[in-house]
């Protein structure tokens, strides 16, 4: 619909994104009011998260719409992330953090942007996020908060009451940004198929992979946050975007990500560097949360996190030890339990508890690395056994 240039603001001397519609569909009235509404939408926005719009107009010569925008050099989100797969979870959660700031911006200007997907975020290079292409924005007023809906925008990322033609709020939004953080997560989308109607129906069934089936990294908190963003019923979704950022903050604190913008723009200027140097940082944080959370006898979150620090650090020492303990402990307290079961019986029947325990950290293909653990013990429990007979 209209191709953007690298321009030079002479009157200001300064480097600008020059987006021109393209002079057949400037004669379209559909093309003419899409342009018009991305502009009167951006001009209402001023943020460090939202790409700024500087002016308008209509070329002279051709007659052609045009917007002269800030230049944003670096890019997509979806480029950045085919070439540089996230292997901290909590990266993700920091770039949602900062399309929540940027959404919610746009939200209390009566802005819903209906288009939010990987391609419309940019990177600029100070490792700041930027959304684009309000193309097809939708601006309301203080007296219709809702719209009715219409066929338009992306098919993975669009919200089930858009495909069914019904009235739409800013709750369509959140859809789309939680398809983002899944991709953001995964490197995959939630919804897929062979065409359009396929994708369509995924989302309308509302099925799709939970994203700590992908990578074992991943909590059942961000899957929990992930889950009620893509919910069916917008109602049952966040509230708004400062509600689903309050979850996320809380997520990033686990780990010590105190300032999701700081940490971005560390990651975005080396990502090796950055993983290298967090990802011990994070397994020593978590070794110590889940010391704690088996003194409290939360033994199931204690198993979590140590998935998590396994599947970072397959041999981590500290990791493997608290699991061991928890393993000796349980089994004694079984067999203590059960004296009168053989003991090869009783460690059978802990280890099928244990496996129980982690299943929400199994894999796409049903074990996780608890439980890959768990079935190591079974086996070590049964030759022990078999030498005592």
């Amino acid at each position: 619909m209209a191709v953007v240039y690298k321009a030079q603001d002479t009157r200001l001397d300064r480097l600008v994104a020059l987006k021109l519609l393209h002079p057949f569909l400037a004669t379209q009235s559909e093309s003419a009011a899409r342009f018009k509404r991305e502009a009167e939408a951006i001009a209402k926005l001023h943020h460090p998260n939202i790409v700024e719009i500087y002016d308008t107009g209509q070329d002279e010569f051709t007659g052609s719409q045009y917007l002269v925008m800030e230049l944003v050099q670096g890019p997509t989100l979806a480029e950045f992330i085919k070439a540089h797969p996230t292997k901290i979870p909590e990266i993700a959660v920091a770039m949602t953090c900062s399309m929540c700031d940027a959404i919610e911006h746009a939200h209390e200007a009566g802005i819903i942007h209906r288009d939010i997907k990987p391609e419309n975020i940019l990177i600029d290079k100070s490792g700041t996020m930027k959304l684009t292409d309000f193309g097809i924005a939708r601006v309301l007023d203080k007296e219709r908060m809702t719209t009715s809906g219409s066929l338009v925008g992306s098919p993975a990322h669009m919200p089930p009451e858009i495909i069914e033609g019904q009235s739409y709020g800013f709750s369509c939004d959140i859809f789309s940004l939680g398809t983002v953080f899944y991709y953001a997560l995964t490197g995959a989308l939630p919804f897929s198929g062979t065409t359009p109607m396929s994708i369509f129906k995924a989302i309308l069934d509302g099925h799709y992979q939970p994203p700590g089936r992908r990578n074992m990294a991943i909590s059942k908190k961000i899957d929990d946050v992930i889950a009620r963003c893509l919910k069916t019923n917008p109602s049952d979704r966040y509230a708004d975007a400062d509600a689903l950022k309050s979850d996320l903050v809380a997520i990033l604190q686990t780990v010590k990500f105190d300032n999701y913008a700081q940490i971005l723009e560390q990651y975005f200027a080396d990502v090796d560097d950055f993983n290298a140097k967090a990802i011990p940082e994070i397994t020593d944080t978590l070794n110590q949360l889940a010391r704690v959370q088996t003194r409290e006898k939360a033994i199931p979150k204690a198993l979590e996190t140590l998935n998590i620090i396994l599947s970072y650090a397959p041999d981590d020492a500290r990791a493997l030890a608290l699991l061991n303990e928890l393993r000796q402990g349980n089994r004694a307290r079984r067999v203590a339990a059960w004296c009168s079961i053989p003991v090869a019986v009783a460690a059978i029947a802990f280890c099928i508890y244990y496996i129980a325990l982690a299943s929400s950290d199994a894999d796409a293909d049903g074990h996780g690395i608890i439980a890959n653990h768990a079935i190591e013990a079974i086996d070590a429990d049964k030759a022990r056994a078999a030498s005592h007979t």
